[in-house]
């Protein structure tokens, strides 16, 4: 068959090598310039490159597109292939087609990722091989392309992956979370939720998820279908003592991860979470920075909303400096004003740092700078600021100064390192 892949992140050139590997003929298209290395590499792989926007002779005699999840339904690559009846499937719908194991799936809006990685610790842990692909490590082509001999995939799934996917073959899916984001993609909360609950499509399948998830289903027209579902509100009631477990967020994440892992083995939920007691959390993720002099600094960069800002707040019982910005998603942050007893002052930066600073200065003390690093030298030359506990929980997009959050999260801690290392001389 011919098949155009449109993207050419990694997702798309992982899905273009399985192709290849299956003897297909494939074409790549992707609306930058792709670099010289990628170029050589596909040309070696005898794939097709259509690069920098150019979409004349991309779909003549294409049998099928595989989309990439970061492009939206709507570019025009799409509207024309569905006029010619041409099939388009999703990355993930082209690796579940070769994958034989049992699929975990988990979205939400906030806490996936470490819930991701929890479960795939606990079955690890378990002698189980599990691993977590999707969203969230590598692509599942690349897993297949790469010949890995999986039991099961605990797969990370977007909103932007649920969007354009078939309904995923997911024995357990969990849906953990949902608050507003990705607004600019999906136009509407309706449509966001949407996105997420077809992971709750498939039949024989055990679905684990909270009563305020379920609350939003009347409201959005959400099919329940008489499912059952596995509720999990709170922490589950077990000896968290041996746990390095920061958050009662952290510990709500692993009682989802037991609750998923009790559907493949025997072992009691206490015997499950204490196979916790070396998991590692994620970086940027409410991670707490080694400092000198045991000064109290948080990398929180993976917070890209204004929700995962209300928990982290939550999760801090010392009073701190809240730094906030980015590349706003259309967000109003005037909740923060209900955690007057926890903050200090906030620093504003970033793309969006007057939008923010007009919205909380009538609550808070706002310092405002138009980027990171001007933000960062502000508590340079006032060190007195670093006596609190200093949050960095950017609630926005990294894309106004960064190529993600992990670029961020990593400047940061860079910067603040050398800062106190200053102050300390």
């Amino acid at each position: 068959m011919n098949y155009l892949v449109v993207g050419a992140g990694i997702s798309g050139i992982s899905a273009a090598k399985l192709l290849r590997q299956k003897n297909h003929s494939v074409r790549v298209f992707d609306s930058k310039e792709l670099d010289s290395r990628l170029k050589n590499t596909l040309t070696k792989l005898n794939i097709g490159i259509f690069d920098g926007g150019k979409e004349d002779g991309a779909l003549e005699d294409i049998d099928a597109i595989v989309l990439s999840p970061g492009v939206p339904p709507e570019h025009n690559l799409l509207v024309q292939a569905k006029k010619l009846s041409i099939d388009i499937i999703s990355e993930v719908d082209l690796a579940l087609e070769f994958f034989t194991g049992i699929v975990i799936g988990i979205t939400g809006t906030n806490g996936k990722s470490t819930t991701c990685k929890m479960i795939e610790h606990i079955m690890q842990t378990k002698g189980l091989k599990a691993v977590a692909c999707g969203n969230i490590g590598l692509p599942p082509s690349e897993r297949i392309f790469q010949n890995e001999k999986d039991d099961y995939w605990v797969m990370e799934l977007s909103s932007y992956q649920l969007e354009i996917s078939k309904p995923i073959p997911a024995k357990v899916a969990l849906f953990i979370s949902f608050s507003e984001d990705h607004l600019a993609r999906h136009k509407s909360m309706e449509n966001y939720f949407l996105a997420k609950w077809k992971l709750f499509t498939k039949t024989n399948q055990t679905r684990i998820t909270t009563t305020e998830v379920l609350s939003y289903t009347e409201e959005f027209g959400a099919q329940r279908n008489n499912f059952e579902f596995t509720l999990v509100d709170e922490p589950l009631d077990l000896d968290y003592s041996r746990i390095p477990l920061a958050t009662k967020h952290d510990k709500l994440n692993a009682s989802f991860s037991i609750t998923a892992v009790q559907n493949f083995t025997s072992s009691s939920s206490q015997d499950l979470l204490d196979t916790l007691k070396n998991f590692k959390t994620l970086p940027h993720r409410y991670e707490r920075i080694l400092t000198p002099e045991n000064y109290r600094i948080i990398n929180d960069s993976k917070s890209t909303n204004l929700d995962s800002i209300l928990r982290a707040l939550e999760s801090t019982d010392e009073k701190c400096v809240l730094m906030i910005g980015g590349q706003s998603k259309g967000e109003s942050f005037k909740k923060i004003a209900q955690y007057q007893d926890k903050i200090e002052f906030i620093i504003c930066f970033g793309d969006s740092h007057d939008r923010i600073e007009s919205e909380l200065s009538p609550s808070f003390k706002c310092e405002s700078f138009s980027s990171l690093k001007s933000a960062l030298l502000y508590l340079k030359s006032n060190p007195e600021a670093l006596t609190d506990t200093l949050l960095f929980s950017p609630g926005c997009a990294s894309f106004d100064e960064f190529k993600n959050f992990e670029e961020r999260g990593d400047f940061f801690k860079s910067e603040i390192l050398q800062i106190l290392a200053g102050i300390l001389k």
